[in-house]
């Protein structure tokens, strides 16, 4: 009986301590902080018009110019570099026999990563949305690693190569892999 009679003075005593004045502490927020991400590589697949024929050409590109996107955490974003390649390889693809080809040398410059804009995320964090004052790109994201994030785009559109192709080529699948540095 008399170990009945504790058990209320230790609620009594756990409600006291609970509603101690230290509740009122404002704990401060997390620090805002942003995120580079340094460009490693870029694969790309895209169709040419040759001669009446559609041909399909994909390839790794990882010679690019220094390129480097910072997410800053007001929702804007600046790039540092200029996403521009020059005499990358790449090779005439042929889906039903999924080999490749004769290798071509190109140079491109996508011209949507010259401009700084905004960012949002969207579809819990699986899509990245870029937009400049011109226009608006979405790119499915993946983080592979703590340090990597992968970024895709099947509707980027129509770039113009130079090289041993010239001309108009339209882009069916644009991938860039980043390093991550957090400041």
């Amino acid at each position: 009986m008399k170990k009945l009679r504790i058990l209320p003075i230790l609620i009594i005593c756990l409600l006291i301590y609970s509603c101690a004045s230290d509740d009122d502490e404002v704990l401060p927020d997390p620090e805002p902080y942003s995120e580079q991400w340094s460009l490693d590589l870029m694969t790309i697949t895209f169709s040419y018009e040759n001669e009446g024929f559609e041909e399909l050409y994909a390839g790794f590109i990882d010679d690019t110019n220094e390129f480097s996107i910072i997410l800053n955490e007001d929702g804007t974003y600046e790039v540092d570099g200029a996403m521009e390649v020059y005499n990358a390889s790449i090779s005439l693809w042929d889906p039903d026999s999924e080999s490749y080809g004769e290798e071509q040398n190109i140079s491109l410059e996508i011209p949507f990563f010259n401009n700084n804009g905004t960012y949002t995320y969207n579809e819990d964090n699986r899509v990245l949305v870029l937009e400049t004052d011109d226009e608006t790109k979405e790119f499915s994201i993946y983080y592979s690693s703590l340090s990597e994030v992968q970024l895709s785009n099947d509707d980027f559109g129509n770039l113009d190569v130079t090289g041993d192709i010239e001309g108009s080529v339209n882009i069916i699948d644009f991938g860039m892999l980043f390093n991550i540095v957090r400041n």
